[in-house]
């Protein structure tokens, strides 16, 4: 590994912060956001072969430890990263937990942990390795970095753009550390910041096609597709199996009118995503270009990857009862609908409630979890159904979600027969764009406030009227794309 300056140390609040995993990410409350289709444009990667052979030679460095124990020491990390190399992630973790018993002020050990752990998916373990790593070697710039990224994936930006500036206060040019914090800034909305050290890198490294695809991510998250697309079409000149360039000019060649080819290039993309976040990431965009395109059948059997636990926030869902596979006759059983992502989302599965109702049967009983805002106005829609409302922690890392009210029917009536997630009801009652009713609205109003307002709008007296939807509470990032600016409403 290459070493700082003496000088150089980790700010221990800062790694601090990231250990509060309890509750949701910066900026995220679990009622609003839905999936958003986003690949991490950080670069970099601590399992790389490069990172690796680091951790190889820093083998070979003496230890505090005695000769014997520090020949069992080196044994088991080595073993850790061979582990590492071959993808076995979860024997990685094992080999190095192992060198730590040896010697837990060991801060390769709990690096190697560390590289492992974030491997396997285990976020929370992941984070807690790096900090004592960080601490234990403060003047290793390379683990500063790992956590750097590792921060910013999670949204904690403010800490990997400190983190990242640290390192490149020691690696000035270096292009991924540079890369990365340009992604930090873009994701804290300060584009102009975020293209003028673009501008600088691209100067000095003109050939660098992980620069040009993230100019085009500034752009595009601006709204800016047409402008966003020759970078990215750059990116692919330079390297034609850029996964992540290919993907984000996906993302913009649909909205420029271009389905088939974005599609194409999610199916290209896909086959070359480096990891399993990326990968899960990259299938659901494809999913929702499906569902874009009108092939229905085919978009929600595969919007099913939502739930693959590589995605920082798919729904684990704590329920005593197994997941409906989808064929099992639901007539006369006992079924609770696990609602999982944004308050609109909720409202759009819903759809098929009343499908599921019919499906159950006057034997059987739906229970149905919603954000908690839902719940009056579902019980009065399907006042067949038990509705109550669900909650979200978070635990080791991962968006886990329990249903306190379906715990107490189960002890009271008997143990559900099955759980389906919300979103898992349009791939079996929706399966063709014919499988959508004909209806005004499923959703019954407050009658009280129904003619509440009703008289407010009265009292404008005659004239244009024109209501506006609401706008989501996170809008960091990608995400505002997805919504006009208030400044765009103006008179």
């Amino acid at each position: 590994m290459s070493c700082g300056t003496p000088g150089m140390m980790t700010n221990h609040a800062d790694t601090d912060r990231l250990m509060s995993l309890d509750t949701l990410p910066p900026d995220a409350d679990a009622a609003e956001v839905g999936f958003q289709p986003i690949v991490q444009d950080a670069t970099g990667d601590a399992a790389s072969p490069e990172a690796l052979g680091r951790l190889t030679r820093a083998l070979a460095r003496p230890t505090k430890t005695t000769v014997k124990q520090q020949k069992k020491l080196i044994e088991r990390l080595r073993a850790s990263v061979a582990a590492i190399k071959t993808h076995q992630y979860g024997a990685a973790s094992a080999a190095a937990l192992e060198a730590l018993k040896i010697d837990d002020r060991s801060g390769l050990a709990w690096h190697i942990l560390a590289i492992a752990q974030e491997k396997e998916g285990r976020v929370a373990q992941a984070l807690s390795a790096y900090q004592a790593a960080v601490r234990l070697l403060p003047d290793e710039t390379d683990v500063a970095q790992d956590l750097a990224r590792l921060a910013q994936r999670l949204g904690y930006l403010e800490i990997a753009e400190k983190l990242l500036r640290k390192f490149l206060a020691n690696h000035p040019g270096h292009v991924e550390a540079s890369n990365n914090l340009a992604c930090s800034l873009r994701d804290q909305k300060r584009y102009g910041e975020a293209i003028g050290l673009l501008q600088q890198m691209i100067a000095l490294e003109p050939t660098s096609p992980i620069l040009w695809n993230t100019v085009g991510t500034v752009m595009s998250d601006q709204g800016e597709s047409a402008k966003a697309l020759p970078f990215f079409e750059e990116a692919l000149r330079l390297d034609p199996a850029f996964a992540k360039a290919r993907y984000n000019r996906a993302n913009v060649r649909f909205p420029l009118g271009d389905a088939q080819g974005a599609l194409e290039d999610l199916e290209t993309a896909a086959s070359g995503a480096e990891g399993g976040y990326e990968a899960a990431m990259m299938k659901m965009a494809h999913a929702m270009q499906l569902m874009a395109m009108g092939r229905i059948g085919e978009g929600f059997a595969a919007y099913d990857v939502r739930l693959d636990p590589a995605l920082p926030d798919a729904v684990r869902p704590v329920i005593d009862a197994p997941r409906w596979d989808g064929t099992t006759p639901l007539e006369g059983r006992r079924v609770l609908v696990l609602g999982e992502q944004g308050l609109a989302d909720e409202m759009v599965f819903g759809g098929c409630l009343p499908d599921l109702v019919d499906a159950v049967g006057p034997t059987g009983q739906v229970y149905v979890s919603v954000e908690k805002r839902l719940v009056e106005m579902f019980q009065r829609s399907f006042p067949d159904a038990v509705v109550g409302a669900h909650r979200a922690v978070r635990l080791e890392g991962r968006l886990t979600r329990f249903v306190p009210f379906a715990e107490d029917a189960a002890k009271a009536d008997g143990p559900l027969d099955a759980y389906i997630p919300m979103g898992s009801l349009m791939a079996a009652f929706r399966p063709d764009i014919d499988s959508f009713p004909n209806r005004d609205g499923y959703l019954v109003a407050d009658p009280v406030r129904v003619e509440r307002w009703r008289t407010w709008l009265d009292d404008l007296g005659p004239g244009l009227k024109v209501g506006l939807h609401w706008k989501s509470l996170v809008l960091t990032g990608v995400r505002a794309r997805y919504f006009s600016s208030f400044e765009r409403w103006s008179p």
